[in-house]
């Protein structure tokens, strides 16, 4: 049997890009909320 080993998983890096798709992928509505707050601060005028 073979048997996995959760440190070298925990140890390994990842692209950018790898984990942008694995977030729009899980948290799609989040992701919207958090472009529309950064659209909304974008403009701001101070």
């Amino acid at each position: 049997m073979r048997t996995f080993d959760y440190i070298r998983l925990a140890d390994q890096t990842w692209d950018m890009d790898i984990r942008q798709a694995l977030y729009i992928r899980q948290k799609p509505v989040e992701l919207e909320r958090l472009v529309e707050i950064a659209k909304i601060q974008g403009t701001e005028t101070f």
